[in-house]
């Protein structure tokens, strides 16, 4: 928990993109615009992958959640692959992973980097090669910061 007081505005605090309002005694919280980025669409362009669906991110109240899936023509098992990027402003503090859905029966994942990257990867004890599969990503939420 990080607060600023401002020496030109002695009723107001800030913590993070939030500002607090004291009227008397009593503080406020008041809504900034930076409360929610709405949702904004992520760079998928990793050589053949494209958007199944648009792959978008949003940061809602410091909490960083994203939908949408991509698809891909042929991947190689047990390989990471750089598949597209965050919008700046949304990467992790460290490196956050998730398994992934996926339309086939392998095991998927997909990792968020700090340098906002997005990479996915999946293994397979057959090595046999995933063709025309999309992989979700309605199921990554992390905290920013």
């Amino acid at each position: 928990l990080l607060l600023v007081y401002h020496k030109q505005k002695p009723r107001t605090l800030r913590y993070g993109a939030s500002t607090l309002c004291r009227d008397g005694g009593n503080w406020h919280y008041v809504k900034t615009s930076q409360d929610d980025t709405g949702w904004v669409n992520c760079t998928i362009d990793g050589a053949g992958w494209t958007n199944e669906e648009t792959v978008q991110i949003r940061n809602k109240e410091g909490v960083v959640y994203m939908r949408g899936s991509i698809r891909n023509a042929s991947f190689a098992p047990n390989t990471i692959v750089t598949v597209g990027s965050v919008p700046a402003g949304f990467a992790p503090n460290r490196r956050h992973g998730v398994s992934a859905t996926m339309n086939t029966a392998a095991n998927l994942f997909l990792r968020i980097e700090t340098n906002g990257s997005i990479s996915a990867g999946w293994y397979n004890s057959t090595s046999a090669t995933s063709t025309a599969s999309w992989y979700g990503f309605s199921n990554i939420t992390y905290p920013l910061g």
